[in-house]
């Protein structure tokens, strides 16, 4: 399985990665042991190339990096910041995919980051 990422995705993933690196040291931990693997994730997402496409390797690390820095998980009345909360649905519907080998339409991914838009627009205070 693989899957591409806009340059947004890749800069909100590179924050995250950088928030998880963070919490371990501030966690008592005074250095971070950076696996090559992330490394080399972490440089390819901060070049612009829009022909890098990912794999499930990837995704299991994404995924990890979004758990560290969205803690507490995901809730109903989380604050994102923009694009966030619809990276987050289109991580989980890549894990799903991957769990069930089935392929996850285009269009169940363009309805899900639709949906995370529309609560996104419900949440913001009215001025």
């Amino acid at each position: 399985m693989e899957f591409k990422l806009s340059a947004g995705e890749a800069a909100t993933l590179v924050r995250w990665y950088e928030l998880s690196l963070n919490r371990s040291e501030r966690y008592g931990g005074r250095e971070s042991y950076v696996f090559p693997q992330e490394e080399w994730l972490v440089n390819k997402l901060k070049k612009p190339d829009a022909s890098a496409s990912f794999d499930e390797l990837d995704l299991e690390m994404m995924l990890g990096w979004m758990k560290d820095a969205l803690f507490p998980q995901p809730a109903a009345n989380a604050v994102y910041f923009p694009g966030e909360e619809a990276l987050a649905l289109k991580l989980k519907a890549l894990e799903s995919q991957k769990e069930s080998d089935a392929p996850v339409p285009p269009e169940k991914v363009e309805k899900a980051r639709h949906t995370a838009d529309d609560l996104r627009k419900k949440r913001r205070p009215k001025s």
